[in-house]
C-alpha cells in the first residue's frame, strides 16, 4: 500500500440544485440512491454507444454534490453534462481552491481546510480520499511526521493493483465499462434502471461472455508504448494501453491468453517479453474457463 500521495492531476466541480441527484441519476453508471449511505460513489459517463467518455467520482457534500475528475477532462466533463442540463434545476460549478489527496493510512481530517473525507468506493486497498485546499493539507500531514509522495507513486501502486484510472487507461470512446472492469471497481450498477448507454452495458452482462479484459502487466525490462500489439506467437493477443517503467495494463484478448499459456507461449510486444497479472479482486472464472 501506499501511504500518502497528493493528486494534482485531479479536479473538483460541485453540482447544486433541486434537481441534481435525479439528474445525474439518470446520466451516469452508478446509482445516486447508493451515494447517500456510502459518501462516494465511483461512475463513468459513456457515449450512446456504451463507451467511456469520463470516469469520476462523486461525492456527497453539504451544499450539493461534488465530482472528482480528471484536470483535463473538467472543461470537457463540465461542457457534456451541461448538455443534459435542459430544464433542470442543476448549477455546475469549477472548485479550483480544491483538490484530492489519496491515503491508506489513518488521518486526521477534522480540519477546517478538508471539506470531506471518504474511503475510495472502488477498492479497499485505495483507502482514502481527501478533498480540501492541497497545500494546507500537505502542510499540516508533513507537519504531523507523515511521509506525503507525488502522484506518481499513486500511478504505480495503480498499475501494480491492476486499476485503470482515467483516459489514459480508456481510451475514451473506444473502451467498454464491462471490459475495463467497472463491475469489479463498484462502477455500474444493474438494478438502477436506464442511464446513457444501459442498453449496451445491460446486452453485455447478460447476452455475452466478454472476450477482452483490461489487466496489468510487467515486462522482463524496457518501457511499451501505448498501442503496442502483444502477441502470442503468430496470434495478437492484446494491445498496451498504458505504461510507466517495466508495469503497464493491457486490453488482453482472453481466449489468446488462456491458448497461449496452454501452449507455453511467451507474449511478446515489441520484442519485449510481457507477463499479464491476474488482480485478487478480479473474477474472470467464467471468460477463462477451463483455464
Amino acid at each position: 500500500m501506499v501511504d500518502i500521495c497528493t493528486l494534482p492531476s485531479r479536479a473538483v466541480f460541485r453540482l447544486t440544485g433541486s434537481d441534481v441527484t435525479e439528474w445525474l441519476q439518470g446520466l451516469i453508471t452508478n446509482d445516486m440512491a447508493r451515494l447517500e449511505a456510502e459518501g462516494a460513489l465511483y461512475t463513468a459517463l459513456l457515449s450512446p454507444q456504451g463507451k467511456i467518455l469520463f470516469d469520476f467520482l462523486v461525492y456527497q457534500a453539504d451544499d450539493g454534490l461534488l465530482i472528482d475528475c480528471e484536470a483535463v477532462s473538467l472543461e470537457p466533463l463540465m461542457k457534456r453534462l451541461s448538455m443534459y442540463r435542459m430544464r433542470s434545476d442543476v448549477m455546475l460549478t469549477p472548485q479550483p481552491s480544491l483538490g484530492v489527496i489519496s491515503s491508506c493510512t489513518p488521518l486526521d481530517t477534522a480540519l477546517p481546510f478538508v471539506e470531506l473525507a471518504v474511503r475510495d468506493p472502488r477498492l479497499e486497498k485505495l483507502g482514502h480520499r481527501m478533498v480540501g485546499d492541497p497545500a494546507l493539507m500537505r502542510q499540516e500531514y508533513e507537519s504531523q511526521g507523515h511521509r506525503v509522495d507525488d502522484e506518481s507513486v499513486y500511478r504505480d501502486y495503480l498499475l501494480k493493483l491492476g486499476v485503470p484510472n482515467g483516459a489514459a487507461d480508456f481510451a475514451p470512446g473506444k473502451a467498454y465499462p464491462l471490459e475495463s472492469n467497472f463491475e469489479e471497481l463498484n462502477g455500474v450498477s444493474f438494478t438502477k434502471g436506464c442511464f446513457i448507454g444501459q442498453e449496451v452495458v445491460a446486452r453485455m452482462k447478460h447476452k455475452a461472455v466478454l472476450k477482452k479484459r483490461t489487466l496489468p502487466f510487467t515486462t522482463d525490462g524496457g518501457t511499451l508504448a501505448p498501442g503496442s500489439e502483444i502477441r502470442a506467437g503468430s496470434a495478437k493477443a492484446g494491445e498496451v494501453i498504458s505504461s510507466s517503467g517495466r508495469a503497464g495494463l493491457a486490453v488482453i484478448r482472453l481466449e489468446e491468453w488462456r491458448q497461449s499459456k496452454a501452449a507455453e507461449l511467451s507474449l511478446e510486444a515489441d520484442g519485449v517479453r510481457l507477463k499479464v497479472a491476474f488482480p485478487d479482486w478480479l473474477n474472470l472464472k467464467e471468460e477463462l474457463s477451463p483455464l
